[in-house]
């Protein structure tokens, strides 16, 4: 089975990594970012309906701070961040699929309007009306510097825009390039840029759509060598 390239930082690289040994296919995990908590006062609780995580690191490295919103329901994208969640403490945890918008019409549709995002430093604004949205940032993705030199595995994993960007700094000639891309959403893709032998994007934006993208790479790699 082709090897699969894992950029993500940890400790999600490791979750990836255990997913696609199960489904059978060789992981090798070299992050591009390394994830550190950042200090953040945490606002009145009472100020909030509601909290949403829209990653797994906020739950992690919201520290103790967080624990005075647990009585609050907790939205969370995924169920890797409604997991992180509960593990953190939180009881009320709402999980909804991998979609922020789909999310955010949950959390209207459930009647709150006061919201407190904990989110990481590197984030996309997103807003729903009647919505009051106070975002406060609790993690940071750093660049691992220098950039790590990546083995030549045949399937590269993005699970972000940043992450398929920095990939392309980190390859930047790509003319005779034998690997392919696998980007968890349209926009990571564009990100990765021209040049690899190719782009495909996940079904679902989330680790089981990657995997079964790189799944399928494999198998028509192994059927195109038996030909």
């Amino acid at each position: 089975m082709s090897a699969i390239l894992i950029l993500r930082a940890e400790p999600g690289a490791s979750v990836t990594a255990a997913r696609a040994c199960k489904m059978g296919l060789t992981p090798v995990t070299i992050p591009l970012f390394k994830v550190i908590a950042v200090s953040w006062l945490a606002p009145n609780p009472a100020a909030y309906d509601c909290v949403m995580l829209t990653s797994a690191q906020a739950a992690r490295l919201g520290g103790s701070e967080l624990a005075q919103f647990a009585h609050l329901p907790i939205y969370a994208v995924g169920e890797a961040t409604a997991s992180a969640a509960r593990a953190g403490g939180c009881v009320d945890v709402r999980s909804g699929d991998d979609n922020v918008k789909v999310l955010l019409k949950q959390i209207v549709a459930d009647g709150c309007k006061r919201v407190l995002h904990l989110t990481g430093e590197h984030h996309k604004d997103t807003k729903a009306e009647p919505l009051m949205i106070d975002r406060r940032v609790v993690y940071s993705a750093q660049l691992v510097e220098p950039p790590p030199v990546l083995p030549s595995a045949p399937i590269i994993l993005i699970h972000s825009p940043r992450a398929a960007a920095r990939l392309a700094e980190v390859i930047p000639e790509r003319e005779r390039i034998t690997r392919t891309v696998i980007a968890i959403s349209a926009a990571a893709a564009d990100q990765a840029g021209a040049g690899w032998a190719g782009i495909r994007i996940a079904a679902t934006p989330n680790d089981d759509g990657l995997l079964a993208r790189a799944a399928e790479a494999c198998k028509a790699m192994q059927n195109k060598a038996h030909r």
